[in-house]
């Protein structure tokens, strides 16, 4: 091959041209995008719901509404809690609703019908069951700030209308009214069952507490005025038995103090012991004196011996020795017979206090009781008074109810239809039409693999956008195929200068041997068109161009370019006809084309020879730029052959027609043979008023001046040659 690498290739992952531009792009993937693509559904959407909108406006029955609203308060009877309020806030809404489902319930509806006759209104006649009508179309709604309730009802007789709601209200009344008195009814019997009882329990109590008043023969059992004198003689009791304690534990200390002392003297022991076993009488000893007489009688003994020197068993001595212990013995014993006598008392009055405990606990016991039996009473009254006062109270409110129903505005015959809105059944229809149209467009896009936005190809194939050849308006074919000679400055010839400058990014004239494969994905798609318009760009900027219409499934380039169809490529390849004679030259300066010749030759079998190589090779040392116009990749193995001897090759989209799956596996296909992809030439794009890479739109007046220049760099393209000075590159429109 001539230059099997090319120089500054695009990157194959990398956006081509045209993604830095503004002007040309593709609706976004969101449903927005999807709606835009598909506007022809979204329009026949929106006709055909606005048809159906009109027709409803036009045959639909005129409906006139009748509207009552209504206040309704609650004021609950207190039947035994004081602090029971009026439902607020959450609950008072919870009871609104409530009240809005009561009024349209099977017992107030039936009762409308039958006191009204409703069902013999001409707009319920043939209805069949009025009642279950009349709950499937009449309306009850709660005011959130007011809480008014409202009842609407529409029919195509005003006065029936109103007659319908105003029955329906009459009925709701009189059903709370009929609900109130029941309940009214049941309280009170609930409330004298309740004072009945009351009454009996309080006579029970009152017999009780008189009962314990006798047992405890006070007139009061209440213990903080002591009127029984039970508590004075408790504590009176209880200090004399201190006293008594104190005395015993004095007198029985003073009686071992005196044992222990003149136990000493064995007569005087053996005389104790005499007096207390005889029981002889001992006159209540004074301590004091007592101890003053043994003292004294001691100590004349004691003088009497050493004064007289007398012996103890003396007379005189021994006389006051018995006397001596006699009275020792006897204040001994009396005083033993003292603590004896203190002990007694002690034991009489500890013995009196736990009687006199006893008694002051009985009397508690039935304090407690008797004052319990009197809370009681006195709670029992309260309730009789409470169930007394409620009674009185629902009584009161049995006039007026506990539910208040006030009519604020009754129901009147409109004067004008309300149903049907035309703005409203208008706007349904119109969202019902955007709705269906999203839906189909949705399904359509999902079912629908064609290309449609640059976006897509680019995210599809990962490939740059080398160019976006906009629709060509209508012209004939030789006009079309060679847009860039007709108008020079139309968007199309502006595009074919953006591809020119990719492929050719940094290349000049006088480099040579460039060969480049054009391939669509499927047929019909126009790469010839491409091929052709390339081909005259390039030649307009100098470089000696050679067309290769090498598909023989549907040769186009002799007919695009003006040429003959006789000698070809196929007779090259068989060998029957010389390669310059095949050769043709065009009315472009610089642009020569080989026809694709007989299309009765095995293409697949002819491009995988030799020859054909040989031939490219051969062609590459003459041009600088070699176009190969192949068939479709996606339905041909023939592009795929010819890609192998390429050096570059590119792929052509159409969008709105290229299927997305064949267009990958075209890419694939190529890539699997090692094939260098340049980039996507995309085919019948949009292009936006504003500039941008290959789309430009220029002033009529300026285009006859861009005729002369362009011709004028044909000519000096001419003049220089293969072997010429470097001619600079057209990139995009001025």
């Amino acid at each position: 091959m001539g230059e099997p690498a090319l120089q500054n290739a695009p990157d194959a992952t990398s956006p081509g041209p045209a993604s830095a531009a503004g002007g040309i792009a593709g609706p976004s993937f969101g449903l927005v995008g999807i709606c835009a693509r598909h506007w022809l559904i979204m329009l026949l959407s929106l006709a055909a719901s606005g048809a159906l909108g009109i027709g409803y406006l036009l045959y639909a029955p005129p409906l006139y509404t009748s509207v009552a609203r209504i206040h309704v308060t609650a004021s609950r009877p207190r039947i035994l809690n004081d602090a029971e309020p009026a439902p607020t806030g959450d609950d008072f809404v919870t009871f609104l609703h409530a009240q809005r489902a009561v009024i349209t319930s099977m017992p107030v509806l039936q009762e409308a019908v039958q006191r009204r006759g409703l069902d013999r209104l001409d707009s319920l006649r043939g209805v069949g069951d009025a009642v279950r009508y009349l709950k499937q179309r009449i309306r009850v709604s709660v005011g959130r700030k007011d809480g008014i309730i409202s009842a609407e009802f529409d029919a195509p007789v005003a006065r029936d209308a109103a007659e319908v709601v105003n029955a329906v209200v009459d009925a709701y009344v009189a059903n709370q009214a009929a609900q109130q008195q029941g309940m009214a009814t049941e309280l009170l019997r609930i409330l004298g069952d309740d004072k009945a009882r009351c009454e009996g329990l309080i006579a029970e109590k009152r017999q009780q507490m008189l009962a314990l008043r006798k047992a405890a023969a006070a007139p009061s059992l209440d213990l903080r005025d002591d009127s029984g004198g039970v508590l004075r003689t408790l504590q009176s009791l209880k200090e004399a038995l201190i006293v008594a304690r104190m005395e015993a534990a004095a007198a029985e200390a003073a009686y071992s103090e005196a044992y222990a002392a003149y136990r000493a003297d064995p007569e005087v022991e053996q005389l104790i012991r005499e007096m207390e076993r005889s029981g002889t009488a001992v006159s209540d000893p004074d301590a004091a004196q007592m101890r003053a007489s043994i003292a004294d009688l001691d100590q004349r003994v004691q003088e009497l011996m050493r004064s007289k020197q007398c012996l103890p068993s003396h007379p005189e001595v021994r006389a006051h020795k018995t006397r001596l212990d006699y009275l020792k013995a006897s204040y001994v014993v009396g005083l033993s017979r003292k603590a004896a006598a203190a002990a007694a008392r002690q034991h009489r009055l500890e013995a009196a206090v736990r009687d006199q405990e006893t008694l002051a606990r009985d009397l508690a016991d039935k304090a407690d009781t008797h004052a319990r039996l009197d809370a009681e009473l006195r709670q029992l009254e309260r309730h009789l008074e409470l169930v007394d006062g409620r009674m009185k109270e629902i009584q009161a409110v049995r006039a007026a109810g506990p539910i208040n129903v006030r009519v604020i505005e009754p129901a009147v015959p409109e004067p004008l239809p309300e149903k049907p809105s035309r703005t409203q059944v208008m706007a349904m229809a119109l969202a019902a039409g955007l709705v269906l149209g999203s839906v189909l467009a949705a399904i359509r896009e999902a079912t629908d693999h064609r290309l449609r936005t640059v976006e897509q190809v680019r995210a599809l194939l990962g490939l740059p956008v080398l160019g976006i050849v906009p629709r060509i308006r209508r012209r004939q074919r030789a006009q079309r195929v060679q847009i860039l000679r007709v108008d020079p400055l139309a968007p199309a010839s502006e595009a074919f200068r953006a591809i020119r400058a990719a492929v050719c990014c940094g290349r000049q004239p006088a480099q040579s041997g460039l060969r480049v494969l054009l391939a669509s994905v499927s047929s019909n798609e126009g790469t010839s068109l491409v091929v052709s318009n390339l081909g005259v760009a390039l030649a307009q900027a100098g470089f000696r161009t050679l067309i290769v219409d090498a598909n023989f499934r549907s040769p186009s380039q002799h007919v695009n370019l003006g040429t003959g169809s006789g000698a070809g490529l196929s007779g090259v390849l068989a060998g029957d006809v010389p390669v310059a004679s095949a050769i043709q030259r065009t009315a472009i300066e610089g642009l020569d084309v080989i026809p694709a010749g007989s299309p009765a030759v095995a293409a697949p079998e002819v491009l995988a020879g030799e020859r054909l190589e040989a031939l490219l090779r051969e062609l590459s040392g003459k041009y600088h730029i070699l176009l190969l116009d192949a068939p479709p990749v996606a339905e041909y193995a023939d592009a795929r052959l010819l890609a192998g001897l390429c050096d570059a090759a590119l792929l052509v989209v159409r969008l709105g027609r290229t299927d997305g799956r064949l267009a990958a596996q075209a890419c694939d296909g190529l890539r699997n043979i090692a094939a260098t992809l340049l980039g996507v030439v995309i085919n019948a794009g949009r292009c936006s008023r504003k500039r941008a890479w290959g789309c430009f739109d220029a002033p009529r007046a300026q285009r006859g001046r861009a005729v002369e220049r362009s011709t004028a760099d044909a000519a000096q393209g001419a003049a220089s040659g293969p072997s010429g000075a470097a001619v600079g590159l057209e990139l995009g429109g001025r």
